[in-house]
This record gives structure tokens, sequence and C-alpha cells, in this order.
């Protein structure tokens, strides 16, 4: 679980810096944005060009505009101001000789000139400031103004269309239209004021009003031009820089999240391993107690065994005769004596079978057996003893049944158990049928009775240690609540799963499949006896699969057998606890790797670590490697060693 949390740590980082580099962005946009921070009239559009201009974005700043190279734009300002100087001097010099210029108007003309040179020294991050070309564009046209009006080389007409020809360049939105707009409305100016006489106008001083007009159109709609494009680019920049702020305060915001989620998972994850560990000590617990009482019934039941056995023969030899001749009320007792001492016989093998069975140390000898020969054994032993008080007996079997592989004593013990709690359960007149037939490629017992039924809710529990169903119809039948139980844990020893149909008053019916005889039956039954071993040891553990690769084309058996050994042993070097059991199944050609007590999620990690090493193997050209295949959990994922394999092949 720790390290599921990491993918989410890393996210969390990742959105945090993205917030932090917007959060750099903004400030290269309205903060520091190089040497240029130090001027304090600079405004935001400013600070962005000075940032697209440094990414190169923006190229240096041009008359022909954004991303395109041509020039500066300080340059251009300075040349189109020198024209409209030259312009304006001229119109006003024009009717005057070289020596009776008037000293104010000569010392205006060249405090113009003065004054452009001396823009060349201005930095040029001021021609892009709105400020600045606003103060020139008010400071230029009242200097026009003014020195027209004090030489009164025009009249009203003249600065009207003057003004005019300036509404043209403030309202124009291409600079070579406001040129020719300029021209055609000073040259209109100019017919209009020659009464018809154009030859007149042609060689007179006016003329020179026509370059005026145009320099001044020229200049002021570049100016207008530019500072109504800054406007627009200063509003795409604070809109954009909007959205930079919203989207960075919502990746802020999401990374809170995200960092509080990944908290509260570390947090889990700590209170789960604690949980798990608390776990691991109860079930150590659990197991230490259940080893106790175990070898505690165990030594009971050895112990009782010894008295019983001398009252038993005690009382044959008073039934027999041996001690005299007895009267038919004290047969009656030795009767009930030798009954009672075989019930409790009964009990103490029950006892020894399921402390046996749950210490692992139950011993099976597997064969091929013919199913069918075993239940007509067992029926056989019960129709010797089958009187008016008990049910009819009736065995049903198929022809043509397969040999399965089992413990044959072990399976006579369970078709006696279901026998019994059948003929238990069922009244005098009532039928007790036991079917054998082919199934699944197995062979199906099934024990039927017409007795009382189980109910539903009853079924589940049934098969529990010393459970007995709690029913006024079945409080004569006595019993310890074992037979059931061993039944089941001596079929699982075999890989075999019990299933029950029952209704109340429809009787019972108790059935399972044995597994055929096959080359690789005995791998399976030796796996099923190591899973009871598992058992006995945790109440948990989980079980790995690996299915090895060769390279080697075509190989024989032998050279099969020897790379399943080879990673066997390098299966062995990598896990990590020498409890984990790697247990070798040449028949199946894989590994089953027993991890005793440990939960899925453990389970996961080696299975992780196993992956990689073997990969990291069959990457540097090791002779054999393999595959991990999937994972499977006692008892999440099944109750048998055949239910867990079976699983994590289906999902291969």
């Amino acid at each position: 679980m720790i390290a599921e949390t990491k993918p989410l740590d890393r996210t969390s980082a990742s959105l945090r810096m993205l917030a932090q580099t917007t959060a750099g962005v903004e400030e290269e946009v309205y903060g520091d944005p190089g040497p240029v921070s130090r001027s304090p009239g600079r405004d935001r559009w400013t600070a962005t060009a000075a940032l697209s201009n440094r990414s190169g974005k923006l190229g240096a700043g041009t008359v022909n505009g954004p991303g395109r190279q041509g020039m500066s734009r300080k340059r251009g300002f300075l040349l189109l101001r020198f024209g409209l100087i030259i312009a304006t001097s001229y119109l006003l010099l024009a009717e005057y000789g070289l020596g009776s210029v008037p000293f104010v108007v000569g010392a205006l003309v060249l405090a113009v000139v003065a004054s452009n040179v001396a823009l060349h020294w201005v930095p040029e991050y001021r021609f892009r400031s709105a400020a600045f070309t606003g103060a020139v564009i008010v400071v230029d046209t009242i200097g026009v103004t003014a020195a027209l009006l004090y030489t009164g080389k025009a009249g009203a007409e003249f600065f009207f269309v003057y003004f005019f020809v300036l509404f043209l360049a403030a309202i124009g939105e291409s600079l070579p239209l406001i040129a020719l707009g300029a021209v055609v409305v000073a040259v209109g100016y100019l017919v209009a004021m020659s009464n018809g006489d154009l030859a007149s106008v042609l060689h007179s001083a006016q003329l020179v009003r026509v370059p005026f007009l145009l320099m001044a159109a020229s200049f002021y709609g570049y100016l207008i031009n530019r500072l109504r494009a800054e406007s627009r680019r200063r509003a795409l920049t604070e809109r954009t820089a909007g959205r930079l702020e919203a989207a960075r305060q919502e990746l802020a915001d999401k990374a809170a999240r995200l960092e509080e989620t990944s908290v509260r998972l570390r947090e889990e994850v700590v209170e789960r391993k604690e949980a798990e560990k608390e776990l691991e000590r109860a079930n150590q617990k659990l197991h230490e107690l259940s080893a106790r009482k175990s070898d505690f019934i165990s030594a009971v039941s050895h112990e009782l065994r010894t008295p019983l056995t001398s009252i038993r023969n005690a009382a044959d030899l008073l039934r027999n005769g041996h001690l005299g001749e007895l009267t038919p009320s004290q047969s009656r007792f030795v009767e009930m004596a030798r009954r009672n001492t075989r019930r409790l016989s009964e009990i103490i093998d029950d006892l020894l079978d399921i402390s046996r069975i749950e210490a692992g140390r139950q011993a099976f000898r597997f064969a091929e057996v013919d199913a069918g020969e075993l239940v007509e054994t067992v029926c056989e032993s019960f129709v010797a003893r089958i009187d008016s008080e008990v049910p009819e007996l009736v065995v049903e079997r198929a022809d043509g049944l397969p040999k399965v592989w089992v413990d044959p004593q072990r399976i006579e013990q369970v078709v006696t158990n279901l026998i019994s709690n059948a003929f238990k359960f069922t009244p005098a007149r009532g039928r007790v049928t036991v079917a054998v037939r082919p199934e699944g490629g197995g062979v199906e017992i099934r024990v039927s009775d017409t007795g009382i039924g189980i109910p539903l809710e009853e079924q589940e529990r049934i098969f529990d240690r010393f459970y007995q169903v709690e029913d006024p119809l079945t409080r004569h039948c006595k019993g310890t609540g074992l037979g059931l139980s061993i039944v089941q844990r001596l079929l699982a020893a075999h890989g075999v799963t019990i299933s029950v149909d029952s209704a109340p008053g429809s009787g019972s019916s108790f059935y399972f499949t044995l597994p055929r005889a096959t080359p690789e039956s005995a791998e399976s039954s030796q796996f099923e006896q190591s899973f009871l071993r598992y058992r006995s040891q945790a109440h948990f553990f989980s079980l790995l699969v690996i299915r090895p690769l060769l390279e080697i084309d075509g190989e024989s058996e032998s050279e099969r057998a020897e790379a399943l050994e080879l990673l066997r042993q390098r299966v062995r070097e990598l896990l990590p606890r020498t409890s984990d059991e790697v247990v070798k199944q040449e028949g199946a050609q894989r590994l089953v790797i027993a991890l005793v007590g440990t939960l899925k999620d453990g389970a996961q990690v080696v299975r992780r670590k196993l992956r990689t090493a073997l990969e990291e193997d069959r990457r540097a050209g090791a002779r054999v490697s393999g595959v991990v295949l999937d994972c499977a959990s006692f008892p999440e994922d099944g109750s048998s060693g055949a239910e867990l394999l079976s699983r994590i092949e289906q999902t291969a």
C-alpha cells in the first residue's frame, strides 16, 4: 500500500511545480522582467514585451509588428519625427530668407531638432511606453500649433485642415491609407484655396503644406496605431494573465487536495500495517492455542483409550460367560456397558482424527482404487448390522467406472461417516441410497437419505467442529458433531470439495467427485497434504505459480526436468524467508511457492520482485528463466490447494 501512494505523491508534486511555474510566469509578466524593472514608469505591457523579447516570440519590437523582422520602434519613431520636423521647419521658413529668419522661429526649429537627437539616448523600452508616446504626441501637437500661430503662416482654414488630418490619423487603421487620405485632403485644400488658378498654386509657398500634412498624418498615425496595438496587446496580456492566475489557483487547489489525499492514504497505510501486525500477532497466538488444544485432545484421547480397552474387554468376558452365567438383568446391563464403551471409543477416534488432521500429522497413502468396489465393501459392513429398526440401504453402481487416485482407507472412513450420519437422521422405514457414477472425468459418490433434512441457514455450519443442528427432531440423535467435519477435511486433503442438497422434510444428499488417476495424480495428492500442513501452521497463506522458460528447441523430458530444478534453486535463492516453500511439480511443469502466514498484498509484493529478477535473468542471457503467474490466498480465494491452483491458472 505504501508503494501505491507514490504515484499520487508524484502527481501532487508535478501539480505544485506547474503551479509554481505559472506563478513564475506571472511574476515575469508583472514583476521583475530583468534590468527593465528598475524603471518606475514601465507598465504591464512593457514587462511582458521584455519577457517576450527574451523568449524570442516578439522579436526585438519592430515597426512592422510582432514576429516580423524590420526597423526597431525607436528608430522608426525618430525617423518619422525627423520627417515631421523637416516638413514643419520648411513650412515655417519657406517665406523667409536665410538672413531674415526670426530668432524665435530659428531657436524653435533648433530646439526641436536637438530634442530628436537627444531621444537617441533614451532607452528602447521607453518607446514601448504608452505614457511616453502620449506625452510626445501632446508636446509635439502643442509645439506645432504654437509655432504656426506665432508665425502667422496659417489661417483658420489651414488649422481646420490640419486638425482634420490629425482626426484621420486618430481613426485610421492603416498607415498607408492615412497618408493617402492626408495627401487627398491637402490637394483638395490647395485646389479650394486657388480659386481655379492651379498653376499659381504649384509655384506658391503654399505647396509646402502638402508634405507637412503628409508627414503629420504619417507620424501621428504611426504613434496612434502603435498605441492602439499596444493597448490591445496589454488587454490580451491582462486576460492571459487572468487565465494563468485562475489556472494557477486551480492547480494549487488540486495540488492541495492531492496532498491531503496523499497524507490521508499514508496514514491509512500506516494504520493498516499496524492492523496487519496486530492480526499476525493474534494469528500466532491463536495458532499456539490451537496447537496446545490439539496436543491436549490427543494426549487425553490416548490416556482414555487404554482404560476404555480394559473396560470393553471385561464386558466381553462377562457377556461371553467366561466368568459364569449371567441373569437376564445382568446381561442387559453388560450389553449396555459394551454399547457405551463402543460409542466412547468412536468419540475418542474422532477426536484423535480431527487433532491429527488439523496438526497436519495425518498420514495418507494414495493409490489407484476402484471406487465402486470401495463403496460396496463399506456398504456390506453396514448390511451385516442392519435390522428392522434401521433404514433400508441401497447401492447404485454404474458400469465402466474409471480408477481414482485416493487413500482408500480415508475414503472408506468418509463414506462410513456419511452413511452413519444418514442412518442417524432417517426414520426406520426410510431409505439411504449410495450412488457411484462417472462425473466430469472422475467418479461421483452421492449418499442420499429420506430423513428429516437440514434447513438452508444451517447448511453452511454443519461441517464445523462440534456443530449439531438445533432441532427438536434431532435431539434424540446423539453424537460429537465431528463426523462431517472429519469428512470435509479428509476430502480437502484429496483436493475434493463436498456439497449438500437438502430441505426440511425432504431428506439430504451429500456428494463429491474423486479425481481420476493420472500421471500427475501423485503430485496433486502430495501437494494437498502439504496444503493441510500449511493450514496447520497458519490461518492464512498465499500460493504463487512459476512456469519455466527454456531457451532450447525441442527439449527432452530430462532437459525439462533439469530446467525445472535449476529454476527451483534460483527461486529459492530469491525468496526472503526460509519458511517459504518451493514445491516442484514435474508433471504440470511448474513451481508452486507457498508463502505461509502471508496475506495477498504481501504475496503480490513477492510476485513483483520475483518477476523483476527473472526478467533480468532472461535479459542477461540465462539458460533458464521463468514466467511468474498470478497469486491466490487461503481462505480468500479457495479452501483447497486444487481450488487455489485452478484460480491461478484461470487468471494466467
